[in-house]
């Protein structure tokens, strides 16, 4: 996610640990018998998505002229999930959803191709892993190319 005003320019960045897998029976799996429609686990990554909001919430809400502005989002069913609108509603922001298949218009999209392109040109040493890499990635971006980003998506509006 990226947030950005002339006060404040800040990126809030987090890496979620997977989940160990569970074992999961294989839908077909019981032939004679006729198969079972499972459920499918809902709140784990809204959950993972809610609190990072409301992080980026609490830090927006200690610069008085960062109330009242708009999240800026893609339409990704986290995103547009009641919950996820109420919590930023209830905070005195607004939710905007960009259209899909517009990744134009979303600034994550050329950070995020910044950050590829930075941890493939190296090869990893010992002491880094993946985490690591994209850490640092992301922390080698300067302001002005936060700044040339957003504006590059303004521009394509």
């Amino acid at each position: 996610m990226v947030a950005q005003n002339d006060a404040l320019q800040r990126l809030h960045l987090q890496i979620r640990e997977p989940l160990k897998p569970k074992r999961v029976k294989v839908d077909g799996s019981q032939k004679r018998k006729k198969p079972v429609a499972k459920p499918s686990r809902k709140g784990t990554v809204t959950g993972h998505y809610a609190r990072i909001i409301s992080k980026t919430l609490d830090d927006m809400e200690k610069f008085p002229e960062m109330k009242n502005l708009y999240l800026v989002m893609g339409n990704a069913p986290i995103h547009t999930s009641d919950s996820i609108k109420n919590l930023i509603e209830a905070r005195g922001y607004r939710a905007i959803y960009l259209p899909p298949y517009s990744p134009e218009l979303n600034p994550i999209e050329n950070f995020w191709s910044i950050v590829k392109n930075s941890v493939k040109r190296s090869a990893f040493k010992e002491t880094e892993n993946l985490k690591t890499k994209i850490a640092e990635a992301s922390e080698c971006g300067s302001r002005k190319t936060l700044h040339n980003i957003a504006y590059h998506s303004v521009n394509n509006f």
